[in-house]
């Protein structure tokens, strides 16, 4: 039956059984029927009576059990190591399809169970239950096979990068061809900095979004965040030759919304100017939203016409603000002219809009 036995009662009940392996003492003593199982060590595998078993690994007589020694009915097990097939919390005397790795006192360190899953188990307070990979760029990859075409497998890598300057734990996707790594989330471990799409910040800790936005369609996704400043400045018909003492502007950006603080103060007001006064260099375009008017409170100093109810207003799809007035009348709001300012006109206001 093409059976090999070596070791006082190996294989010793085998009747039917054929193509097994037994090398030492009661390994595989309590076979009958079962085949292509290989034991290797003394009391390896003798109670079971499964198939296509693999166990390798010395007990003691009288004193511990062999490779999976206390086995019965289950087959297509791999033991490395004195694991009996009861100890350290794992039992498979009767499961089948488990690989398991076990230190010399047979207590299990790492094993595959029948659905595929990796299972690194601690013994005591001062276990770790981890995965070293030492390497100059160690990552572990999650390969989705379970796609008809190459295109519908999926590839993830759980990135950790030492090198100075890029000290980073990633999770990026990959391509086919293994060519392109797109970064999707980072921690920069010198600072605890988050980079979304992007590279977290050197110094400091936040969490960093790329510097184009993409836009999420979930309303209640916050999907972008700028600081920054900008260099606003006036604007007419035909304009020419303003100076300014104070020309300041600062934004900050939150998802769809921007709020910017601006400040002008004339030194020569130009020539040749005419019709509506802009105030314009805005960092982002307002909403396109039909009689998206927004007026915003606004300081106007040293003009030459009587100007009541000042206010900064935003016009759509626009990148610049028109200052409204009203003459004191109970006559609508008009923009305030070019021919309304001076030399020494001062413009300061604060707005908080949609962006386009």
């Amino acid at each position: 039956a093409n059976n090999t036995a070596v070791g006082y009662q190996a294989l010793d009940s085998t009747t039917t059984g054929k193509d097994n392996t037994a090398l030492g003492i009661y390994a595989g003593q309590s076979q009958t029927t079962a085949t292509s199982n290989c034991f290797v060590g003394t009391a390896a595998g003798s109670a079971t009576t499964g198939s296509f078993n693999t166990f390798i690994g010395s007990g003691e007589i009288g004193v511990s059990a062999g490779a999976g020694e206390f086995v019965t009915t289950g087959s297509k097990n791999t033991i490395i190591g004195r694991y009996s097939g009861n100890q350290g919390g794992l039992d498979i005397r009767t499961a089948s399809n488990f690989i398991v790795l076990s230190d010399g006192d047979g207590n299990p360190r790492q094993w595959i169970n029948n659905n595929g899953a990796a299972v690194f188990p601690t013994q005591g307070d001062a276990g770790y239950g981890t995965i070293n990979l030492v390497n100059d760029d160690p990552f572990i990859r999650f390969f989705d096979n379970g796609g008809t075409s190459t295109a519908d497998k999926k590839k993830w890598d759980v990135r950790a990068v030492g090198a100075s300057g890029s000290e980073t734990f990633d999770i990026r996707t990959v391509n086919d061809a293994n060519t392109v790594f797109t970064t999707l989330f980072s921690i920069r471990h010198t600072n605890g900095a988050v980079g979304l799409s992007t590279s977290p910040a050197t110094t400091g800790t936040g969490i960093t979004f790329p510097a184009t936005q993409s836009a999420s369609s979930n309303a209640n996704t916050l999907d972008d965040y700028e600081e920054g400043t900008f260099t606003p400045y006036i604007n007419a018909a035909g304009i020419s030759g303003v100076t300014y003492s104070v020309r300041a502007g600062r934004y900050t950006k939150i998802g769809n919304r921007v709020s910017v603080d601006v400040a002008i103060e004339l030194s020569n007001k130009g020539t040749g100017g005419s019709g509506n006064l802009n105030i314009e260099g805005l960092p982002f375009t307002a909403s396109n939203t039909s009689g998206y008017y927004i007026n915003y409170g606004c300081l106007v100093d040293s003009l030459n016409s009587d100007c009541r109810q000042v206010a900064a207003q935003t016009i759509p799809n626009q990148s610049y603000v028109i200052i409204t007035k009203n003459g004191g009348s109970t006559a609508q709001h008009s923009a305030l002219q070019y021919s309304d300012i001076t030399n020494i006109t001062i413009i300061r206001f604060y707005a908080c809009y949609e962006v386009a």
